[in-house]
């Protein structure tokens, strides 16, 4: 079973009724319908029909609404071809107005093309002559004025077609030609006296001689001037930046480089120093080896002079002691001092006494050996040497 739920308290209604009901004629130009009533009824059928629920199967439900679909459809299609039929009716009687209406304006048309043909000839020769007669003016005024061998494309720039109208008269065009006239060389003067470079000047006339705007030109010149100078400004700022550099370079380089000279310099001097240092150690110190040397060599004759001079007394037949000062006591005495090695103090201030015999001395008072002995003096740095002397050749010593 199948159930249609309708939420609203609209009545229901019957589309089909309601177009057979509807009227609709054309009656002295005039609709005559009742649209209206056809209208309010379908307005009623769309609350309806939005507002229903349909219940049921899916094939239920598409079947109710595409009864719905057809008769709503039925209603519009009814609607459409009436409004057709009456709007060819009403247009029928404008359809013969405009035809004849039509054929009016084209013969009125044709009337005015020729009509404004021969005027238009007319008017271009009296154009032409004006023309004419605008040059003539203007080729007076731009020679007074002195515009010289711009005055074919200044009279390009300055010309108004309105000049050829019959409502301008030779008055107002000449006073706008010379205006125009002294305005161009009142604006080409200021450029030139305007100080700027040639080429910026050159631009800036090339300007004012496309739209002869002298205040456009001259703030290019102004503007371009600017530029220059502050390039130029940075660009003697960097050249002097450039220089500082290159001369801070160059002081650091000096200064290394005298640094370097003053640093070698003194290498030099010390290296000189240092082998005149040395040269004269070796020098002092092959003297001193030379002075000692002649020393020890010296040393070596006195000691054997005295020991030859111990010897001799020791073979001497008398065994009587010996008794002397010590003035006579002294064998042998270096007439010169030692070099580096004993003083004329040291060889006066100290002298030892040393009591030399045999070696096997028979030491009791009553012996007879024990008075074969002499006294030897000698410096006190000679000990060693005396000892050792006595040890070898085997003479007996002791201190005095």
């Amino acid at each position: 079973m199948t159930t249609l739920t309708n939420t609203t308290t609209v009545a229901p209604v019957d589309l089909s009724s309601t177009l057979a009901g509807f009227s609709v004629s054309v009656k002295d130009g005039k609709v005559v319908s009742n649209i209206v009533e056809l209208k309010a009824a379908m307005a009623s059928k769309k609350a309806e029909l939005l507002s229903t629920e349909y219940v049921g199967t899916r094939e239920d439900q598409m079947a109710m609404i595409r009864s719905a679909k057809a008769a709503v459809n039925k209603f519009k299609d009814a609607t459409t071809k009436a409004k057709t039929s009456v709007k060819k009716e009403l247009l029928k009687p404008f359809a013969d107005f405009e035809k004849n209406a039509n054929e009016t304006i084209k013969m009125a048309e044709e009337t005015y093309d020729d009509l404004n043909g021969r005027y238009l000839g007319l008017d271009a020769e009296r154009k032409t002559e004006k023309r004419g007669k605008i040059r003539e003016e203007y080729d007076s005024i731009a020679q007074e004025c002195g515009v010289g061998e711009f005055a074919d494309a200044l009279y390009g720039l300055i010309y108004d077609t309105t000049w050829e109208n019959t409502a301008s008269s030779m008055k107002s065009i000449k006073e706008s030609i010379k205006k125009a006239c002294e305005s161009y060389v009142q604006g080409l003067s200021t450029l030139q006296m305007i100080q700027a470079d040639d080429d910026i000047r050159k631009k800036a006339l090339e300007m004012f001689n496309e739209n002869l705007d002298v205040v456009k030109a001259m703030a290019y010149i102004t503007s371009e001037m600017a530029a220059r100078a502050e390039a130029k400004a940075r660009e003697e700022a960097r050249i002097e930046a450039e220089k500082a550099r290159i001369k801070a370079e160059a002081e650091k380089r000096i200064e290394a480089e005298r640094k370097k000279a003053a640093e070698e310099a003194a290498a030099k001097i010390e290296a000189e120093r240092k082998r005149v240092e040395a040269e004269a150690a070796a020098k002092i110190e092959a003297e001193r080896k030379k002075t000692e040397a002649e020393a020890k060599a010296r040393e070596e004759a006195r000691m054997k002079e005295l020991a030859a001079k111990i010897e001799a007394e020791n073979k001497k037949a008398a065994v009587k002691p010996i008794a002397r000062s010590e003035a006579e006591c002294k064998i042998v005495e270096d007439k010169t001092a030692i070099q580096n090695k004993v003083t004329a103090e040291s060889t006066s201030s100290a002298v030892t006494n040393v009591m030399a015999g045999n070696t096997n001395p028979d030491l009791s008072e009553n012996s007879e050996k024990a008075n074969n002995r002499i006294v030897v003096s000698f410096l006190p740095e000679d000990w060693e040497m005396v000892k050792d002397y006595c040890e070898v050749n085997g003479i007996f010593y002791s201190e005095k």
